[in-house]
């Protein structure tokens, strides 16, 4: 028999409480955890929807527009109507440069949604949504299991966590492209970090035909071979350039199709000047140097200054190559859409890719439970905010 003294009950030890338990299953499945709780965010979402008429009065006129019978459907606004239009239509150009026209948007997400909107008759606005949700679900779980092994389980979950609820993550329900390419570029340095080069420039390369920022995780790749890979720096150098022409594929390939389209490679760049100003180069290249773009009084500013300081804090303890990334997945938009008329304005949005500035934030929380605390219930109500806003035509990024 076993003394009095040995039980659990006498050594004050007792069973794991449910909190302790569900804490541990967490930590021992950061994967599904990250899933879950970007389930969690996408409530505040659909609350955000339902009752986004009471948060603010809903913005109507020509220009505005509603598809569908369902409360998802609210949440195609803006850009998702350019990508509704290409699966619809297809492609073309405007009659000058100042013409807005769908070249401007990438070829990915709708050729996505089409080809599944073929395969199982949804109509082409319910296969992007669909298209959209899954990338956003896939890049939660990739944020997980790529941080998981660096970090830990908890800053794994953390890091998605920041994500979900970051207020602009409405963006990752709707018909949009970050979540899509950075699902991919989460998957290349996945792969990265396993040694499968090849493997990482094809998800960079199709995450280059998603969203031009993507071309800073081809830049992460081709510096991880050359400054870290195997081999002398002759063979180095080799690999690199061969995986970098791969890593912008995507690119590379829509290039030569409106080349042979409309006989201008740059199509989808000279497009975007229906929305940034007819700027040249000269002019551009002054907003950039003079800071311009972040001396503005421009909403986006502050999103992406915010961004840029957890991109420099995580530094410090982030792999190098997550560091340039994040760098240049900021320089990219502030040196293109930031140095036009639009300026930082739909930074809100861009930062989504940013996925090291979520990963630095989760180191800061990581040991400050109360202020995860309040960071998480204050980003869910921006969240509900935003999404009250977005989904009534206001601007949101």
């Amino acid at each position: 028999m076993t003394p009095a003294s040995d039980s659990p009950a006498a050594s004050g030890i007792g069973a794991p409480s449910l909190p302790d338990r569900i804490a541990a299953l967490a930590l021992a499945h950061p994967v599904a955890t990250a899933i879950l709780i970007f389930a969690a965010s996408r409530v505040v979402v659909w609350l955000g929807v339902i009752f986004a008429d009471l948060v603010i009065a809903p913005n109507s006129g020509p220009g505005l527009w509603n598809v569908g019978e369902f409360w998802f459907h609210r949440l195609l606004r803006w850009d998702a109507g350019w990508y509704m239009r290409i699966v619809r239509e297809g492609y073309g150009v405007g009659a000058t440069p100042q013409t807005e026209a769908p070249i401007a948007f990438f070829p990915l997400l709708p050729a996505l949604a089409g080809g599944l909107s073929t395969v199982t008759g949804l109509r082409g606005f319910d296969a992007l949504l669909v298209v959209g949700n899954l990338a956003s679900v896939a890049a939660v779980g990739l944020l997980a299991a790529l941080v998981r092994p660096v970090f830990g389980p908890k800053v794994a979950i953390l890091s998605a966590a920041v994500l979900a609820f970051t207020p602009t993550s409405v963006f990752l329900s709707s018909a949009y492209t970050e979540q899509l390419a950075l699902a991919l570029v989460l998957l290349m340095f996945l792969a990265m970090a396993r040694g499968w080069f090849w493997a990482a420039a094809l998800a960079a390369g199709l995450a280059t035909a998603a969203r031009l920022t993507s071309v800073a995780a081809t830049a992460a790749l081709v510096a991880q071979v050359v400054i870290a890979g195997a081999g002398p720096v002759p063979r180095r150098l080799i690999v690199g350039a061969a995986v970098g022409v791969v890593g912008l594929g995507g690119l590379l390939a829509f290039m030569a199709w409106q080349a042979f389209a409309f006989g201008d490679p740059l199509a989808f760049m000279r497009s975007q000047e229906a929305w940034s100003g007819p700027l040249g180069a000269g002019d551009r290249l002054w907003r950039l140097v003079t800071l311009r773009p972040i001396r503005s009084s421009n909403p986006g500013v502050p999103w992406f200054l915010a961004c840029a300081a957890l991109v420099a804090i995580g530094a410090w303890r982030l792999p190098w190559s997550w560091t340039l990334y994040g760098v240049l997945a900021l320089a990219i938009p502030y040196a293109t859409v930031g140095t036009g008329a639009a300026g930082l304005g739909s930074m809100p949005r861009f930062v989504l890719m940013v996925f090291p500035a979520a990963v630095s934030a989760a180191l800061l929380l990581e040991h400050r439970p109360r202020l995860t605390l309040a960071v998480l219930a204050a980003g869910a109500i921006g969240l509900f905010v935003i999404t009250a806003r977005f989904s009534g035509w206001h601007w949101a990024g």
